[in-house]
This record gives C-alpha cells, structure tokens and sequence, in this order.
C-alpha cells in the first residue's frame, strides 16, 4: 500500500509541472496526452489501493485465525 501511495504522489507531482506548463502556453495536445494516459495509470493504482485498504480493514475486523 505505501509503494502505491508513494507512486500516486509521484504522478500527481507531474501534473504540476504540466498546469503550470499548460496555464502559461495555453492548450497542448502533447501535455493533455500526457496527463491523461497518468491519470488512466493513476486511476487504476487509486482503486487497487483503495481495495487494498478496505481489505485490510476487514480482516482487521473480523480478524480470521489462520
């Protein structure tokens, strides 16, 4: 779960640069390409985390003996 949250907070310090970069130069097909195929890559770790905490949560819950 860290490793994915660490990876999320790096794509999301990308879209900085690429708001910053965009609010000056206007619209750019490049940049918007960019940002969306990270945002699909971050979409997709955001669920998988997010399913990852709540199984956690409910085996912490229930706690199982194994």
């Amino acid at each position: 779960m860290l490793v994915i949250g660490l990876h999320l907070r790096h794509i999301m310090r990308d879209w900085v640069g690429a708001f910053r970069q965009l609010a000056a130069d206007g619209p750019n097909e490049t940049i918007s390409a960019g940002m969306e195929r990270s945002l699909a890559k971050g979409r997709a770790m955001a669920y998988v985390c997010w399913i990852g905490i709540a199984s956690v949560a409910f085996l912490g819950t229930v706690k199982p003996n194994f």
